[in-house]
């Protein structure tokens, strides 16, 4: 029953409405009774006073035998004519009733039959009030007070008045006290039902997507809604869905890419096998060709295998433990002194410029290495005779960072494949941009991206064609003194 958010939701409002509506109409309520009592005391009170007022000279001349009992009874009706709800009742000091309006024979006053009027007979201003069921069953609210004339007490007077129509006011208001309450209910479950909706609506709509992307529609969105929690909550939602769906785009891809990859030396050292196979070997000179072509193929297989775990593994952050302070400035010098022999060799100018007081990194010195050799070899395999490859060490605005850079005079890439320069397995063939077919992995430049991301840096490429290749490294350098357990690594 109380599974749903919607449900649980208007059940929550619904009980704080109740739990505060019973307590407002309870401490409400009582009030009004309260009043509603202290007002019919106060009315009788002031009557009663009044009209004892009025009895003491008919009441002082009744007792000196100068008029009858008739003037008294007379002069209370006559007082009180306004009053036909009210019980009226005249005693004489000793608690003898002479008047009554109700009862033809009024009983003597006593503890049972008229507390009130021994209370007033008590208490020091002159009065008393009760409430309780007279002879007749009903419940009646009592008032009474002395009749005094010149500290001389001539009798008392008491009044009543049925508690039905003391309270009939209070129940009136608290009647509608009732239908107000009841209004605040409804209320208050309708508005925690739209509420409900607001909030259960857009997490149904999130929760039936979810179920979509689960099972296998990864082109699925929410449609952002509701409180503006639950909109950040599904735009997160569909930027997790975007990257998740690219991602295994790009999984399947390499899967696909690593498939063809791997069966093409497959397929030509079994060709090769089977030709050997079919009597090849009784040739010496083919069958030592085709043992160097498999041989060459092994290798291209062992070269990608070696490639993919390296990719995975530094993805993975496998190697961080053996972060340690690199300067790019030595590295940059020694892949230099490393690759000018081959440049010298194609007679292409290799040169290189850096500022050695922003070059400490901290990292991994054989995979930045790695970065550094693939970008200058690449550079060098496309840069024709008489060309130029120029490295750049400098650090970036702000001194927080290093900004390596390595540019050719290289025939340059097609804009329409610079998106894809990074791709797992691209290569570019043709006559519009690198036209050099080369046996590589095709995983060289999606190493050194994984190396740059895996220290938190970045890598972009600017190239045109006919004007040269350009690709730049960006990487956040820190001061030696800076813990290495605030930037994450480990040693």
């Amino acid at each position: 029953m109380f599974r749903t958010l919607n449900t649980r939701l208007i059940f929550s409002h619904l009980a704080v409405a109740l739990v505060s509506v019973i307590l407002v109409y309870a401490f409400a309520g009582r009030a009004i009774f309260q009043a509603a009592e202290q007002q019919a005391e106060n009315r009788l009170e002031d009557l009663a006073f009044a009209t004892s007022n009025a009895l003491e000279e008919p009441m002082h001349n009744f007792l000196e035998g100068e008029v009858s009992l008739n003037s008294v009874q007379v002069a209370v009706a006559h007082w009180l004519a306004d009053e036909p709800e009210l019980h009226y009742t005249v005693y004489l000091p000793e608690g003898t009733p002479i008047v009554d309006n109700m009862d033809a024979t009024p009983t003597r006053a006593s503890v049972d039959s008229a507390p009130e009027v021994l209370l007033a007979l008590q208490d020091g201003i002159g009065e008393g009030h009760t409430i309780r069921y007279n002879q007749f069953g009903d419940e009646m609210f009592y008032v009474a007070v002395r009749i005094e004339h010149e500290d001389e007490l001539l009798g008392l007077l008491r009044l009543g008045i049925p508690t039905q129509n003391v309270f009939a006011p209070a129940r009136g208001s608290v009647s509608t006290l009732f239908l107000f309450m009841l209004f605040v209910v409804v209320s208050v479950g309708i508005a925690g039902w739209l509420l409900g909706r607001t909030i259960a609506a857009p997490v149904d709509t999130l929760t039936r997507t979810a179920h979509q992307f689960s099972a296998g529609d990864l082109s699925v969105r929410t449609t952002p809604a509701g409180p503006h929690e639950l909109q950040q909550l599904a735009e997160t939602f569909n930027s997790m869905a975007g990257r998740l769906e690219h991602n295994i785009n790009q999984l399947r891809a390499f899967v696909a890419n690593a498939s063809h990859e791997l069966r093409t030396p497959l397929t030509a050292i079994r060709l090769r096998v089977e030709a050997l196979q079919a009597g090849a070997t009784q040739d010496p000179q083919v069958s030592q060709r085709f043992l160097a072509e498999m041989e060459s193929e092994i290798d291209r297989l062992t070269n990608m295998v070696n490639d993919l775990l390296d990719l995975s593994r530094i993805e993975a952050g496998m190697d961080t433990e053996r972060y340690e302070w690199v300067d790019l400035a030595i590295l940059v010098q020694e892949t230099s002194d490393i690759f000018c022999v081959r440049a010298q060799k194609k007679g292409i100018t290799l040169e290189q410029e850096h500022t050695a007081d922003t070059s400490r990194i901290l990292g991994h010195e054989d995979q930045l290495r790695r970065a550094v050799d693939n970008l200058v070899a690449n550079a060098l395999e496309y840069t024709p005779e008489g060309g130029r490859v120029f490295i750049s060490l400098h650090p970036t605005q702000g001194q927080q960072g290093v900004q390596l850079a390595i540019c050719d005079t290289g025939p340059g890439i097609a804009e329409k494949h610079l998106p894809h320069i990074f791709d797992r397995f691209f290569r570019i063939s043709g006559t519009d941009t690198r036209t050099q077919e080369t046996r590589s992995t095709g995983l060289g430049l999606a190493i050194v991206k994984s190396i740059v991301e895996a220290h938190r840096g970045r890598i972009t490429v600017h190239s045109k064609l006919g004007e040269g290749t350009t690709f730049t490294i960006t990487l956040p350098c820190r001061r030696d003194d800076t813990p290495r357990s605030q930037h994450g690594y480990s040693t």
